[in-house]
């Protein structure tokens, strides 16, 4: 791969506006269950845990690179290759997210 990917803002700004109802879902769970008004299970926990810990690296990330692409005022970006290779991997494992299944729990959003 080579040093810099050219990376379409409006691709970028795609991701996130999926990743955000994730995002609240996976804060909703987590405060559930700190409150105890729903626990999940030990494996639960991790695995939404986990889930949370990649939907808010890479909103974060992406909140970040966007930001720099509107006070450039660009329509394209090159990004650093480990920047692209990082918003693949948590972008992978957000997806996995839609195949998540436990008793009680939709991580599925209308």
């Amino acid at each position: 791969m080579s040093a810099e990917v050219p990376v379409k803002v409006q691709v970028l700004l795609l991701i996130r506006e999926n990743v955000r109802p994730l995002a609240y879902r996976t804060h909703a769970l987590m405060e559930d269950h700190y409150t105890k008004s729903n626990e999940l299970s030990p494996s639960e926990f991790i695995t939404i845990l986990e889930l949370q810990a990649a939907v808010e690296s890479l909103s974060y990330l992406l909140d970040e690179i966007i930001h720099e692409a509107q006070v450039e005022k660009v329509e394209t970006l090159h990004l650093k290759s480990i920047e692209y290779r990082i918003i693949l991997e948590l972008s992978k494992v957000v997806e996995s997210s839609s195949r998540y299944a436990s008793p009680g729990i939709s991580l599925r959003t209308h």
